[in-house]
């Protein structure tokens, strides 16, 4: 028999909810629940009726969560100390240079005809 595993997920406005479960997980037949999650995080105001908390703060909380948890990947950003390439530079990195043949001709040189 397999031991349950608890996940907290968030079913954003497109009401489509993925799911990737650890890699030891057991393949075959599941039961799924869905319920209502009450947490002190999601909670809009205080007694007072004033906010408890801002959604960046709110946000910020969730990242902590999700990194300490393994889930969230940072691999999309530059390494520290990396300096952006000025708008000169990238024009420059996407122009071929002169003479060279037209960009659709070595594209289908490589794709061969069509």
């Amino acid at each position: 028999m397999m031991d349950a595993i608890k996940l907290a997920v968030w079913v954003g406005e497109d009401k489509k909810l993925i799911i990737d479960l650890p890699a030891d997980t057991p393949v075959g037949l599941v039961d799924v629940q869905i319920s209502r999650r009450e947490t002190e995080i999601l909670e809009s105001s205080t007694a007072h009726g004033e906010p408890s908390e801002t959604w960046a703060e709110k946000r910020e909380h969730l990242r902590k969560q999700l990194i300490a948890a393994g889930l969230l990947s940072t691999a999309h950003y530059a390494p520290e100390g990396t300096i952006a390439l000025s708008a000169e530079d990238l024009l420059q990195l996407g122009t071929l240079p002169p003479g060279t043949r037209p960009t659709d001709e070595l594209i289908d040189e490589d794709r061969g005809a069509h």
